[in-house]
């Protein structure tokens, strides 16, 4: 399957011009974060880096779990019955699943893709693909592309290197 070069983002934080290939990147504007209250409280912690990439903490409280507890988002419109190639480079000390999905970003927080990513505690590139669904649930925007990362108890992860590219 060729690759159209439609987007690329070698980094998490603010590049909003165009990317090496000359196509304009998708993933435009800085990453956001969110952690759950008692993930917080427990020691969990995101942190994005002056080289672009992005520490996480897992530290999941006694008796909870939920892998959406905490989440690295990024805002993001793509048409829907295209698919997407997401490629990034992870490390954790910790192996597990995590999940790449795009969603709506507000109640009722509808899901229209996702991607489940077993990974392992080896620094490695992953990739899935997103296939955004049509929308029947009667609303437009904002939707995002979202990192969930609440699985992996005890673990340290960095990722870096995020592209989100136009497949044909």
């Amino acid at each position: 399957m060729r690759m159209k070069h439609t987007a690329l983002m070698a980094a998490l934080t603010i590049f909003c011009g165009t990317t090496l290939f000359g196509a304009e990147s998708l993933l435009k504007g800085k990453w956001g974060s969110w952690i759950q209250g008692d993930f917080r409280k427990a020691g969990s912690e995101v942190k994005i880096n002056s080289d672009n990439s992005i520490d996480v903490k897992v530290k999941i409280p006694e008796g909870k779990k939920g892998l959406h507890n905490i989440q690295l988002i990024k805002n993001v419109n793509l048409a829907k019955d295209k698919k997407y190639k997401l490629t990034f480079d992870l490390s954790s000390d910790v192996a597990g699943d995590i999940s790449a999905s795009y969603i709506l970003s507000k109640a009722p927080w509808t899901t229209y893709a996702s991607a489940k990513i077993k990974v392992t505690s080896d620094k490695k590139t992953y990739e899935c693909v997103i296939a955004p669904k049509e929308s029947k649930d009667g609303y437009g925007e904002p939707r995002s592309l979202r990192f969930y990362l609440a699985n992996l108890n005890g673990a340290t992860i960095n990722i870096s290197n995020i592209s989100l590219t136009e497949m044909e």
